[in-house]
């Protein structure tokens, strides 16, 4: 990082003070290295971040209502992680790390939902998932 040496003041709301004041507690040196990072970080990241935009969450992730979207939402950064370098492969063999975890997550997620209380989620104790009707 190159050396500070401008100095700057600017307006901000209490509850983004707040939140800068409370950063050392969370590994921030300071109030000025927390608004630093965050101004780095950039505004459309930290909006695509923020759980109170529309379609965010509390955990970060964005709620996407079909596998297709799921599948156009995933960074390309991925798909290119997973091709080799060395030798060319087969595209099921290139995208199978994915799919797998893509698959845990969904098996995750049912099993939360089947333990939600609230949820109509259930299994038959051999695997087989269905709603309660």
């Amino acid at each position: 990082m190159s050396k500070l040496s401008e100095q700057e003041s600017i307006s901000v709301t209490e509850e983004m003070l707040q939140r800068a004041e409370e950063a050392k507690s969370d590994g921030y040196g300071s109030k000025s290295q927390y608004i630093r990072e965050m101004w780095l970080a950039g505004e459309s990241t930290v909006g695509a971040l923020d759980p109170r935009v529309s379609g965010n969450t509390a955990d970060g992730t964005t709620e996407i209502d079909s596998a297709e979207a799921a599948a156009k939402a995933l960074d390309d950064t991925v798909l290119l992680n997973a091709l080799s370098t060395d030798d060319p492969e087969q595209i099921d063999e290139a995208i199978e790390p994915i799919i797998q975890e893509f698959e845990n997550v969904v098996v995750n997620r049912l099993i939360e939902l089947r333990d939600d209380d609230q949820s109509a989620v259930t299994d038959d104790g051999r695997g087989n998932y269905y709603l309660e009707g």
